[in-house]
């Protein structure tokens, strides 16, 4: 067993005991040890190398001497193959192109092959071939993202009609990725100064919205006057008569009795 700090600690006995009510939930333990230190090591790594001294490169043949060097170390670099790619690393994260990377690939060749004969010659005939490509590639794109969107949309549909929540989220945070922590930068109302702390950024936003809602209003006594004023309902004040009481109380034991927003339950 041993620690960080260069201590080698070797355990002799290790006990255990109970709490003084008898309980074993909780156990006081406790250990002997015999340390061991180890001797501080110098590390033998490589010397830093020292600076570079530019006052030489003034001189001509040392200019010279640099350039011919700096040459030869380039030329013997290995070549980068155009075709080359970075490894792909795994991730969670799904975008709707990854399924169909090979027809975007073929209609981006496509495209940018009409639109290096549109740039090499400029005619009526290629500049038409280009646009028309164009919008083709465009409406495609459209419609391989809209199909994606529409099995992942039945598939997450299809884990809530089984109840499955915990494949609900888990599909839910592979489209969309995990969520974003972090307080979004804010400018304060003279757009001169940029908020990054939460507690100045939250003060902003009820500063903002205290600015929208608050706003004085001006009330055209005219334009009230132009309101229809109807007649009084007096029949309104009138107590329910037995037949309309009994109605009603049947009404709600057959579950037919609209609710405070006067909606009935046939709606629902």
């Amino acid at each position: 067993m041993s620690s960080s700090g260069g201590v080698t600690n070797t355990m002799l006995v290790t006990k255990t005991i109970p709490g003084a009510d008898g309980w074993t939930d909780h156990r006081l333990v406790i250990s002997k040890l015999r340390p061991r230190l180890q001797p501080c090591r110098r590390s033998q790594g490589k010397r830093t190398p020292g600076q570079l001294n530019t006052v030489l490169l003034n001189v001509p043949a040392h200019q010279l001497h640099f350039k011919n060097e700096l040459a030869n170390r380039l030329g013997n670099l290995p070549v980068a193959n155009e075709d080359a790619s970075m490894e792909n690393r795994c991730h969670q994260h799904q975008d709707w192109f990854n399924d169909n990377d090979a027809a975007i690939n073929i209609l981006l060749v496509e495209n940018n092959r009409l639109h290096n004969a549109c740039v090499d010659r400029p005619t009526p005939a290629n500049n038409t071939a280009f646009y028309r490509s164009h919008s083709l590639v465009q409406q495609r794109l459209r419609e391989m993202q809209n199909a994606w969107m529409a099995r992942k949309t039945e598939k997450i549909q299809g884990y809530v009609d089984r109840n499955e929540w915990k494949n609900i989220f888990t599909t839910i945070k592979v489209v969309y990725g995990p969520p974003v922590k972090g307080a979004v930068p804010l400018l304060r109302a003279d757009g001169t100064t940029l908020l990054t702390e939460k507690s100045k950024i939250l003060k902003r936003w009820a500063e903002h919205f205290r600015s929208v809602r608050n706003q004085p209003s001006t009330i055209s006594d005219a334009a009230i006057d132009r309101l229809p004023e109807e007649e009084t309902n007096a029949n309104l004040d009138l107590l329910s008569s037995l037949q309309e009481t009994i109605r009603a109380v049947q009404q709600l034991f057959s579950r037919k009795a609209s609710g405070s927003d006067a909606i009935p339950v046939e709606i629902y």
